[in-house]
């Protein structure tokens, strides 16, 4: 297994693993394991251009998005990591590394 950086050429595989782990999440007999509730547990077009349109925005700006996917022998995904900037609505700025 290894973990690789996602590439534009990747959504469309993680699109597909992302459905069957939200369809997980939404079964009835089954506890949340994603802060999503059951009726909103699809990969929706606004949830796939958030994705897609990530690759364009560097770090710090509204709209960036990093994708690392953890891929099996064959290259099959079977995690992921996914990171947001989050404006802090308060200070209307940024948060920045240090």
């Amino acid at each position: 297994m290894e973990i690789v950086e996602a590439k534009q050429t990747d959504l469309e595989s993680f699109f597909d693993y992302l459905k069957s782990q939200l369809l997980d999440n939404a079964s009835d007999d089954s506890p949340l394991f994603l802060p999503i509730a059951k009726q909103h547990c699809q990969v929706s077009e606004q949830l796939r251009a958030k994705f897609q349109d990530g690759f364009r925005f560097e770090f710090g700006q509204l709209g960036w998005r990093k994708l690392w996917l953890a891929k099996d022998i064959n290259g099959l995904i079977c995690g992921h990591i996914a990171y947001s900037i989050y404006l802090q609505k308060t200070l209307n700025t940024v948060p920045k590394l240090r």
